[in-house]
């Protein structure tokens, strides 16, 4: 595994053998990242992936093994009141099987990296996102009021979503009502 800055954005070259989301979670660890949001490609070796039932308070396993195509890996890092660092992380996969192309998505425990995955990981900058314990689940979500900074932004190609105190925001595009209103509201 690789990574370097490019402005505030990292971008991480993944090799053989690597488990993405252990990675990810480890560069957000030693670069002191509290909250980020990442997407990626790659060429996979194995992949669990969940699924929550409502029924039953569980998650269902798939697990993929074989030459997978990780076309779409998009998700988010954040931490607790104590610091602790957890993932949200979905991805979809194409693959092969029986001669027949197949796609498998969902909520994603871990991934093996075959040949390459290539990442890039975007902190929030200017604020942080608070995870809080949701018991129902027994996982973890945004929490309400847990967006905190004074002007807290997703960077993304070039795009600046800002989270908090919009009347603010130094980006004269967040002064047009129609585009910081809904996000005023919050979180439900």
């Amino acid at each position: 595994m690789d990574y370097r800055k490019f402005g505030e954005t990292y971008y991480v070259r993944m090799d053989k053998g690597d488990e993405i989301i252990s990675m990810i979670l480890g560069i957000c660890q030693r670069e002191q990242i509290e909250s980020a949001i990442f997407s990626g490609i790659g060429g996979c070796r194995s992949a669990e992936i969940q699924t929550f039932i409502p029924e039953t308070g569980s998650f269902e396993v798939q697990e993929l093994k074989g030459m997978l195509e990780l076309v779409s890996l998009t998700g988010n890092v954040v931490t607790d009141d104590a610091g602790a660092y957890f993932h949200h992380t979905h991805a979809a996969f194409s693959y092969k099987k029986d001669g027949e192309h197949h796609i498998a998505a969902g909520h994603i425990k871990s991934i093996e990296v075959l040949y390459t995955a290539e990442i890039e990981l975007r902190p929030v900058l200017g604020g942080r996102i608070r995870r809080k314990y949701d018991p129902e689940t027994g996982t973890g979500f945004w929490a309400r009021n847990g967006l905190t900074g004074s002007c807290m932004m997703f960077h993304h190609a070039r795009s600046f979503f800002c989270a908090d105190s919009l009347q603010n925001c130094p980006k004269s595009i967040y002064k047009k009502r129609a585009f910081y209103e809904p996000l005023k509201r919050g979180f439900p």
